[in-house]
């Protein structure tokens, strides 16, 4: 929350977020959009489409432009409009294989995973997210990459610490 409002106050006297106060996407729609759009993911898969190759709602063509209007408001909405675009895209291997035991991608990436010289390595046996999954959780080779790159983007979106 104190991100949140780190970043609102940036922009509003007109500085770019540091590094260090970048906004957290996925907190930011817990705690903005969740409670009338439930998760992102599930929301993005259920509720949005892709016309004229962009990302557009039931009954919103140009997305962007409507986050920027909606409770995300201007500075954030090219960041939502991004999160949502990588749910809507992302394959659901996830949730079908993996979420049953280690719940949401977001809060497991924070928890389990770190990045150290742009690889995504496990927190307790430091080795290689790929390498981890080609033992764990019965994927199929296929679906190996898929679920690297979506916890990536969910270790991405929210910050680089484990959450206690």
């Amino acid at each position: 929350m104190l991100r949140v409002i780190a970043v609102a106050i940036a922009s509003i006297i007109g500085l770019s977020p540091s590094p260090s106060t970048a906004l957290d996407l996925t907190l930011f729609w817990d705690n903005r959009c969740a409670e009338c759009h439930g998760p992102a993911g599930a929301f993005a898969r259920t509720h949005l489409h892709i016309e004229d190759g962009k990302l557009a709602g039931r009954h919103n063509r140009d997305l962007k432009r409507f986050l920027s209007l909606h409770e995300t408001g201007a500075a954030e909405s090219d960041g939502i409009y991004g999160l949502l675009l990588a749910q809507f895209q992302s394959a659901t291997v996830y949730e079908q294989k993996c979420a049953g035991c280690h719940d949401g991608a977001a809060e497991f990436a924070k928890i389990s995973l770190e990045k150290r010289d742009s690889f995504v390595l496990g927190r307790k046996r430091a080795l290689p997210l790929s390498q981890i999954l080609k033992r764990h959780g019965k994927l199929a080779p296929d679906e190996i990459p898929a679920v690297v790159e979506m916890l990536t983007r969910a270790l991405d979106s929210g910050g680089t610490g484990p959450v206690r």
